[in-house]
């Protein structure tokens, strides 16, 4: 992949995952920027969804798509082994996809067949919105729709977005770019993390490690993972409550820095389950 539009692309997820939750792009937003996205404009797309924060307040997990065109096109959507989804996107507009929560990765170190795969027969943009919204969200949410206002993500614990970058502009080589480990109140430890998509069948991953994982990964260790197409692999950090908070600032389980090489090219995401800034803004 460039170097520069690799840049871009970590600068946009992260972005959207370090900023304080209650203000991240909304989905009207993010319907609006399409023409200003021509960089990611493409008929073929893999793409996934990280895992967001835990339930927040016994709210579920909202994910959906949006997929935006200059003319009018028409696809499909792979979701993992399930039955294709056709879409149609009409001249200029918006069309949105809501995604079934169980395509949410929630493991470490384990590959899983929950990638999301975007064609289309002309070029359109694609962005990926993540969202839990906590009552008090979905409460204004309700009000606003009975007054005939657009939605927001203000109130929402945890919401996160990015724009896809279509397939023929990958690459083989990635790093990890996360955020210091945090905890949330009386809760476990939450961590950067990273998402490798595999694009072809016998592609062979190896991740040297920054930090331990939650799979059981030492510090140091390089890992060596064989996929195939349609493949996904989360790696999360893992910490010890202590160690993290006192003793170096939360950089236990930050996996920032580490290396992932592929032999063909892959789809990768990269950020943090559950950014906070500043770091005590809790929910």
């Amino acid at each position: 992949m460039n170097r520069t539009i690799l840049i871009v692309f970590l600068s946009i997820l992260s972005a959207a995952l370090v900023a304080p939750p209650a203000r991240t792009q909304s989905a009207t937003t993010v319907a609006s920027i399409a023409h200003d996205a021509d960089g990611y404009s493409g008929t073929d797309f893999w793409i996934c969804f990280p895992q967001n924060a835990m339930r927040v307040d016994a709210d579920g997990l909202q994910q959906m798509l949006y997929i935006n065109s200059e003319s009018r096109a028409s696809g499909f959507i792979e979701l993992g082994d399930a039955p294709r989804i056709p879409f149609v996107v009409e001249s200029g507009s918006s069309t949105m996809i809501p995604i079934d929560s169980i395509f949410e990765i929630r493991s470490s170190g384990r590959i899983e067949r929950k990638s999301i795969h975007v064609t289309s027969d002309r070029p359109v943009t694609v962005f990926a919105i993540s969202r839990r919204a906590s009552s008090a969200g979905k409460a204004a949410n309700m009000l606003k729709q009975a007054e005939g206002r657009a939605e927001s993500t203000f109130g929402d614990p945890s919401s996160e977005s990015y724009a896809a970058i279509p397939t023929p502009q990958l690459g083989r080589d990635y790093m990890v770019l996360g955020y210091k480990t945090l905890f949330l109140r009386n809760g476990p430890s939450i961590t950067s993390q990273a998402e490798i998509v595999a694009t072809e069948d016998n592609t062979l991953v190896s991740a040297k490690l920054t930090a331990s994982t939650k799979d059981g990964q030492p510090t140091g260790r390089t890992l060596s993972i064989a996929m195939n197409r349609g493949d996904v692999l989360q790696l999360q950090g893992a910490a010890d409550a202590h160690k993290a908070t006192v003793q170096d600032g939360g950089k236990a389980g930050d996996l920032t820095g580490t290396m992932v090489t592929a032999s063909k090219p892959v789809a990768f995401f990269t950020g943090h389950q559950c950014a906070q800034a500043p770091d005590d803004d809790g929910f």
